[in-house]
């Protein structure tokens, strides 16, 4: 299961990295540290591992990261945990079950303080710049879900929103 994680999740990366790109311009610099750190999950022996190394590669892929929090499959309870966070089991509402529930990558410029991300990212009402991206990883066959990148960053400039549209 390790490896099958380790692979969806490097193909989630890689969705999520052209995803932001397609909505920001790229540099070449980029490129190599978003390489350096796809090469990174390579190495990855065990879920912790696998946790921290998905964590370095987001902060890679997306400028101005504050906060990431990995849920991965628990194959014993069939629940997605987070080991370490304020909330270790997903939570059941907000733009996270809408992510899940669409099974696509959702974005929120700073969600309403009772949203429950705001709790797993640690985000405070006064940081109103701030972007929440939740980004589900599914099987192959897109039935289950296998993980969920969740992550603060700081506001899109201007020209992010020019690239949107």
């Amino acid at each position: 299961m390790a490896t099958i994680a380790v692979q969806r999740l490097l193909g989630a990366l890689r969705g999520l990295a052209g995803w932001w790109w397609g909505h920001a311009a790229a540099e070449t610099g980029e490129l190599h540290s978003l390489q350096d750190a796809l090469l990174q999950l390579s190495g990855v022996i065990d879920l912790d591992g696998l946790r921290r190394a998905v964590e370095e590669a987001i902060g890679t892929i997306i400028p101005n990261v504050h906060a990431t929090a990995v849920y991965l499959l628990d194959l014993d309870s069939r629940q997605l945990c987070c080991h370490g966070n304020r909330l270790p089991v997903l939570p059941a509402e907000g733009i996270i079950q809408e992510a899940v529930s669409q099974q696509q990558c959702l974005t929120r410029v700073h969600p309403p303080p009772d949203d429950p991300v705001c709790r797993v990212l640690q985000l405070s009402q006064c940081e109103e710049d701030i972007t929440v991206i939740c980004y589900p990883v599914l099987d192959r066959e897109g039935s289950e879900l296998l993980a969920i990148l969740l992550i603060s960053c700081s506001r899109p400039t201007q020209l992010h929103y020019d690239n949107l549209s």
